[in-house]
């Protein structure tokens, strides 16, 4: 058996030189939440590395060195104690599953549960062990600090408009409505129209039939009474309306109105505007937008006015409109769903294994925290010392220390 291996699994003391130790200190990823043992030592959490190097996150080495000159060996033993911000709670199934620093349901003390929900659209997430609201991204805001009240301010409200204290003081500038979000004002070429609802909306009005020049004048599209040439109407050009506009999918291409717009744009040759003609392997096809646009190289296939690949999509696995991702909500998500070659099937989350084999309870086991399996199956911390594992990462601590300082419950 690997020496190393033996080592981790069975409790015996691996002597590690500082030096070498402090090279890996960067790859551990909890190695910052670490706690402190006698004279500020920290505990550290890892696995011996494959190539036989130490845990990641080390002591500062002693001031008298030996060993040729290098710093003193430092040897690390099995822990059962909680790196700073973990714990064990009356709900816990492992030892130190807990983080108290995130943990909505136990942030910063045991059954201390962030509520679900806020007023407003808002939600309490547990950051840094308190339970703080945070609002929905371009929509209500806390704009006077008091959580109780949740996202109490609408992206709408003139003074202010999309975020905090940013105020429309402008008339000719509204707080709008424009691609979902709120602002003061229109961009350019747009004019905003209040037509009835609780705030303005942008509307092009340059050639919008429905509101040309201003937001209330709709065109007629007989114009003057006149008939007008194939597959054309009168609407709105610059603002004005009376002027000769193609039909929908119609085009002027040979620019002579008596023949009216005798080109269709909806094939291969001349895709969305005259001329445009398609590359080979590519059709013409509405886009996710409605226009017809050339769309889809070889290999990929249009699902929706979007360009799939069937083998790898998510949305589109296999054939357009077959799912492979779970709709019933993030918590409490074992295993995720993934397309390969075309084919819907399950892979565990971050955190979570299949240990058993058994698809009836998915991916079963938290390599988190489980002490028996700890970062993947089979991996076992030293059960005799009582080892926790914490991200799934075996416990370790400096050996022989006296004080090693108060031990979290």
């Amino acid at each position: 058996m690997n020496e190393d291996l033996f080592h981790r699994r069975h409790g015996r003391p691996r002597r590690v030189h500082a030096a070498v130790l402090a090279g890996a200190a960067a790859a551990v990823a909890l190695g910052a939440a670490s706690c402190t043992v006698a004279e500020k030592t920290p505990f550290i959490i890892g696995n011996d590395l494959p190539d036989g190097s130490s845990p990641g996150l080390v002591t500062t080495p002693a001031a008298d060195t030996s060993n040729d000159g290098r710093a003193p060996l430092v040897e690390y033993c099995p822990s059962d104690r909680c790196p700073d911000g973990y714990t064990t709670c009356p709900s816990s199934l492992f030892r130190c599953d807990v983080n108290l620093q995130s943990d909505r349901n136990n942030c910063g003390a045991c059954g201390s549960v962030c509520p679900s929900s806020a007023g407003g659209g808002g939600r309490f997430e547990c950051v840094e062990g308190r339970c703080e609201l945070t609002c929905p991204p371009d929509g209500n805001s806390d704009c006077d600090g008091v959580a109780d009240n949740g996202c109490e301010t609408p992206a709408s409200d003139p003074k202010n408009c999309g975020g905090c204290g940013i105020e429309c003081t402008d008339p000719a500038k509204p707080c709008t409505a424009w691609n979902l979000r709120f602002s003061c004002g229109c961009p350019s070429g747009y004019t905003a129209c209040q037509q009835g609802g609780l705030f303005a909306t942008c509307y092009e009005t340059r050639s919008n039939d429905n509101s040309c020049g201003d937001c209330t004048t709709r065109c007629d599209p007989a114009g003057d009474g006149g008939t007008p040439p194939d597959n054309m109407y009168y609407g709105c050009v610059n603002g004005e309306c009376g002027h000769l506009k193609c039909r929908p999918s119609y085009g002027n291409c040979d620019e002579d109105e008596g023949t009216g717009c005798e080109t269709l744009l909806t094939t291969n040759e001349n895709c969305g505007s005259c001329g445009n003609s398609c590359p080979a392997g590519e059709s013409c096809q509405r886009d996710a937008d409605g226009n017809y646009a050339c769309m889809c190289p070889p290999g990929l296939t249009a699902c929706k006015g979007r360009c799939v690949d069937l083998g790898t999509d998510l949305y589109n696995c296999g054939t357009c409109g077959a799912l492979c991702v779970d709709l019933d909500g993030l918590d409490g998500w074992t295993s995720v769903g993934t397309c390969v070659h075309g084919t819907c099937v399950r892979m565990c989350a971050a955190g979570r294994a299949d240990c058993n084999g058994n698809l009836d309870d998915d991916c079963e086991v938290n390599t988190n925290s489980d002490p028996k399996n700890c970062g993947g199956c089979g991996i076992v911390c030293d059960a005799v010392a009582g080892q926790a594992c914490v991200g799934g990462r075996c416990v370790v601590e400096p050996c022989d220390q006296i004080d090693a300082g108060p031990v979290a419950k």
